[in-house]
């Protein structure tokens, strides 16, 4: 977990300089709202975006 913490902060990072601390924002803003409050699981059987609120 720590290393995949690691990787997806440098990515984010390079996001960041790619299209500005705005923009990124706004993306992460945008994708909250589409995926919902609700965590996903990592061992969840395919992409569950369909139905956040509960099992699949």
């Amino acid at each position: 977990m720590r290393q995949g913490e690691a990787i997806f902060d440098e990515l984010r990072g390079q996001w960041e300089l790619q299209i500005g601390p705005a923009e990124l924002a706004a993306l992460e803003t945008h994708l909250a709202t589409l995926v919902g409050a609700l965590p996903v699981r990592p061992d969840a059987p395919g992409w569950i975006a369909h139905d956040l609120g509960g099992p699949a």
